[in-house]
């Protein structure tokens, strides 16, 4: 798998393999990152409807929630209330967000009929999601918003081609946000009412298979952006400039294309990255240094 040629002479590491959780089957595409207060790394498997734990001391993994119901989870964020927000990317009601206690009991599905990809929580305890839908002749997909009740919930920035990736600075004044069928990365300013201001810029333009994934910030801000089906993840400064690549291992080999999500660890300079393989490695989290440490400050780690 090339470079594309405007981000060849990026400065470049390549990660390390740290954690295999599961057997080989293709079909256990991992994602969904995120970190709970002692340290310890959620994810999700979609092909499998899990949603994993893995101890950061020891490297040991256990599934807490099992899918019966056709949601297909994709992504995990913790409330400040300790609570876990689960994405779920199922057929018609099964499609949402859930809630549940950090060991995977006491689910309650608080939004339905929604394709959701990631969300992100705001200072208030409410959160911004992604609805993954549309391609290129289809806009379709957008950004919604849950308020902190989650009795509530609409759209504040419509017309996307399949809204992916979102995180939120740590001012909680603007969203980046990825749209994987238009190659593009959004940067939205934000009113205190959870509505857009209006002032919004693409950042980026990617190229290549595929497309921008999940997303996430750092302590100095950089944005981390996951490139599906190129092994690879682009890191951006605060002003959507990119800086720098982290290179999944043997992606010139075709193995580990299937880049889902880049979280960097609360005070540590380790970002833990998400694939699956189609070769025949099966699923992994990678591990690389990162550029700051992780953001200690930002909603789903309180």
């Amino acid at each position: 798998m090339p470079i594309p040629p405007q981000e060849a002479n990026l400065p470049t590491i390549t990660a390390e393999y740290f954690v295999h959780p599961g057997d080989k089957p293709f079909t256990q595409h991992l994602e969904g990152t995120c970190f709970d207060r002692n340290g310890d790394l959620y994810f999700t498997v979609i092909g499998e409807g899990k949603v994993g734990k893995v101890d950061m001391k020891t490297g040991e993994f256990k599934f807490i929630y099992d899918d019966q119901e056709g949601r297909h989870p994709v992504s995990v964020r913790i409330h400040k209330n300790g609570k876990l927000y689960v994405s779920c990317f199922g057929e018609g009601v099964a499609a949402g967000v859930l809630v549940m206690d950090p060991d995977g009991t006491n689910v309650k599905q608080i939004i339905y009929n929604e394709l959701i990809d990631d969300l992100i929580f705001d200072k208030d305890g409410g959160f911004y999601y992604t609805v993954c839908t549309g391609y290129h002749a289809d806009r379709s997909g957008f950004i919604g918003y849950c308020t902190p009740s989650n009795k509530k919930h609409f759209c504040v920035i419509p017309g996307l081609r399949s809204a992916n990736g979102i995180a939120l600075n740590k001012a909680g004044t603007h969203l980046w946000v990825t749209e994987y069928m238009g190659g593009n990365l959004h940067r939205f300013a934000l009113k205190p009412s959870a509505t857009v201001e209006g002032t919004s810029s693409v950042c980026y333009q990617f190229t290549g298979m595929h497309g921008p994934d999940s997303c996430s910030i750092d302590e100095d801000e950089n944005l981390y952006v996951a490139m599906q089906g190129q092994g690879r993840v682009l890191v951006f400064n605060p002003y959507g400039i990119p800086i720098g690549q982290i290179l999944l291992p043997d992606r010139e080999k075709g193995k580990n294309l299937c880049c889902s999500s880049a979280m960097v660890a609360p005070g540590k300079r380790e970002v833990y990255i998400t694939s699956c393989d189609d070769s025949g490695e099966g699923p992994w989290i990678f591990k690389a240094g990162s550029y700051a440490v992780g953001n200690t400050t930002m909603y789903q780690f309180t």
